[in-house]
């Protein structure tokens, strides 16, 4: 219960006293400014002095207490300057606190408030995020780029990077075609969608794996484009070589994983194929295979 609200003599604080055992001082947007505590049983009454530099509370606990008031606004105005920073890069506090807001910080806050609009459209959300591109072209109005182009745009994204994970999952359950199709929904939604090396190698080696080494081999040359040095990208688009008829880059590849692995038994393995290879043969037969799957 609040048993008394007062304004101050300049009318821009209320104090309040409640059965609580506080009295809390209001801006008359209705944020809180200061909480008064001390008193032991429920405060009855509070009021400001005169001069607006002390309020007066009386409670149930039988005292009466005096508290300074005068400094309550440069209280504020030190909080607001410790959160300073926080609330720049937290630009969704600073918005829901007004009284921190001033033009400086608003429009460092403005990038960081547009990176919450990408990532509310990256999660569906396009209503809220072009709402929060226009608060953000409040702040800092020399922003340039149109709202709802950018909503759709980082929307795009998300369900970009949705379907690569999708098409990651499903991979494991060596669905190829479904995943090959999610890759191609992605980068059809977002041509820059980023995908990474290993992302890609994934598909290259279970595609290879599961009879569709011509289809996925153009994900294979994209991880060994994407980390060059990493043997088993080599190691996957060899195989993916070998299946596709490209004997001589297959041995490549191959070489170039022997070359930098040290399991003694993957090396012999390795060093089989190229023999078969350089000999006409197809190291890769059906049991070959099979035993790659597990």
């Amino acid at each position: 219960a609040v048993y008394s609200a007062s304004f101050s003599p300049d009318s821009k604080r209320i104090v309040t006293a409640s059965a609580d055992n506080t009295a809390r001082v209001w801006d008359i947007s209705g944020k809180q400014i200061a909480e008064l505590k001390g008193h032991t049983q429920a405060v009855y009454s509070a009021n400001f002095s005169p001069d607006g530099k002390r309020i007066v509370t009386a409670s149930l606990d039988n005292t009466a207490r005096v508290w300074r008031a005068d400094n309550l606004d440069e209280l504020l105005s030190r909080g607001c300057q410790w959160l300073n920073d926080y609330l720049v890069t937290n630009p969704k506090d600073l918005e829901t606190l007004e009284v921190c807001q001033n033009k400086s910080n608003l429009i460092a806050a403005a990038p960081f408030l547009v990176q919450e609009g990408e990532n509310e459209a990256r999660s569906g959300n396009i209503d809220n995020a072009v709402a929060t591109f226009h608060t953000a072209f409040r702040w800092n109005p020399s922003l340039k780029f149109d709202p709802k182009a950018k909503a759709q745009e980082f929307a795009n994204k998300g369900k970009a990077e949705s379907l690569i994970a999708e098409g990651e999952r499903i991979l494991k359950e060596s669905n190829v075609k479904e995943a090959l199709a999610d890759y191609a929904d992605a980068q059809k939604l977002d041509p820059n969608v980023e995908i990474s090396a290993d992302s890609w190698n994934t598909l290259c080696r279970q595609g290879s794996l599961g009879g569709y080494a011509k289809d996925v081999l153009f994900a294979c040359d994209k991880a060994v484009a994407l980390a060059p040095g990493d043997r088993n990208n080599r190691d996957s688009r060899g195989l993916a070589r070998a299946l596709t008829s490209n004997t001589q880059g297959a041995i490549i590849d191959f070489e170039a994983y022997i070359a930098q692995t040290d399991d003694e038994d993957i090396k012999a393995q390795r060093q089989r194929w190229v023999k078969d290879l350089r000999a006409g043969k197809n190291p890769f037969t059906d049991a070959e295979i099979k035993k790659l799957r597990k």
